[in-house]
């Protein structure tokens, strides 16, 4: 009665849900002990170590080994194929697909009761990390029962989302999904996992276009990742970072964004999993900033986002340097050709165009930052002025 008690419980329900599931766990142990009954014994070591993995807890493993260590007396294929399917979870935290793989199919040839559903959820998680998701879609989220795959699926129905840029599914899905962001997103008794919940949380944050909390999740999913010692999960949270820190564009985020990828290349790479396109988007490379005129104003373009300013002397230079992305323009060239167009006046020094030429992009630069940060951001780290002026993109 207790065990069937702990297997309802396995779906996400907040802290008293993990009480509710430790307490039963150790009321099957205590009882098992003064009624010298070793398998119910092993069931609640069992049931114990599944509640730990499902929270993510590090002291999981060496529980266990304990739960392994009492398996080596007489034959009990329940307890055995669980910690067979948790074994597999391991082997996919470590990044090894093909022993995953291999242990997978050890436990479905075993034929035990639930050996085909704990079976697709281990391939499923496997084969997300190579690359190979199919996605849900189509779902009611309101109306997901929560079961022991719901974290699953809310994972899976935001990545849909994602790709569809819907942005109100993944508004929903992120509400439902905040309550557990500092679990593991794991399927059944530990059979499967795809890391921390901030991933997700992340790609939801993503979707909506909330980029200053999207970094956020995905550098807590980085460090969650970490300490769950899930090396695929942990890449594939660089490459969303670096995603999302490109997108936002501020200060040294393209920077920033450039070394979180190539330090996710190399970590994808070791474990010989593919790096994700992101539906053509790559993450990590600095968008160009783009300047043209409309009317009597000048619009300013930088990734998903654009401003609209009144024509001034710092646009029409702006505009210039642009244009041709990673060449310096000399200061003397800009002011000299602003006043061609602008039928003559005396030509300036050197020293003169470098002062006037200088203020005046910077003003125009800040008259950008304040309508939209983001590009202004950009612009004030990418354009250099002085005696030679240019945009220089990271």
């Amino acid at each position: 009665m207790l065990s069937r008690a702990h297997h309802f419980l396995l779906a996400p329900g907040g802290p008293g849900r993990s009480f509710v599931r430790r307490s039963l766990a150790a009321e099957m142990i205590e009882r098992s002990a003064r009624a010298d009954e070793p398998d119910d014994l092993l069931t609640g070591l069992l049931w114990q170590t599944v509640t730990l993995f499902l929270e993510g807890d590090r002291r999981a493993e060496r529980h266990l080994a304990e739960v392994k260590d009492a398996l080596a007396g007489p034959a009990r294929p329940a307890v055995a194929d669980a910690v067979g399917a948790i074994d597999v979870l391991l082997a996919i935290r470590a990044g090894e697909l093909a022993r995953a793989e291999a242990r997978a199919r050890d436990g479905l040839d075993r034929g035990g009761p639930e050996a085909a559903a704990v079976y697709l959820r281990q391939i499923a998680a496997i084969r997300w990390y190579q690359g190979r998701r199919v996605a849900v879609g189509g779902r009611d989220l309101a109306g997901l029962p929560r079961s022991d795959t719901w974290l699953v699926t809310v994972y899976d129905l935001i990545e849909a989302a994602c790709r569809r840029e819907d942005a109100d599914t993944a508004a929903r899905a992120y509400e439902l999904l905040s309550p557990y962001a500092n679990l593991p997103v794991i399927a059944g008794s530990a059979v499967a996992c795809l890391g921390s919940a901030q991933h997700p949380l992340g790609v939801a944050a993503l979707t909506v276009g909330r980029l200053d909390r999207a970094v956020r999740h995905f550098r807590a999913a980085v460090d969650g990742n970490l300490a769950l010692a899930h090396w695929p999960a942990l890449a594939l949270s660089r490459f969303r970072l670096a995603q999302a820190l490109t997108r936002r564009g501020s200060g040294g985020d393209l920077r920033l964004a450039g070394e979180v990828l190539a330090t996710a290349r190399r970590e994808a790479g070791a474990l010989g999993l593919p790096a994700p396109d992101y539906a053509g988007e790559r993450p990590g490379r600095p968008e160009i900033a783009g300047c043209a005129r409309v009317g009597e104003r000048w619009r300013i373009g930088y990734g998903r986002r654009s401003v609209l300013l009144p024509d001034s002397v710092g646009l029409v230079h702006l505009a210039v340097l642009l244009a041709a992305p990673g060449r310096r323009v000399p200061a003397v060239e800009l002011a000299a050709g602003l006043r061609a167009l602008r039928a003559g006046g005396p030509s300036l020094d050197p020293e003169r165009a470098r002062l006037a030429v200088s203020k005046a992009i910077r003003r125009a630069i800040t008259a950008v930052a304040r309508l939209e940060p983001g590009i202004g951001a950009h612009l004030e780290e990418s354009v250099v002025t002085g005696a030679q002026c240019g945009y220089l993109p990271a």
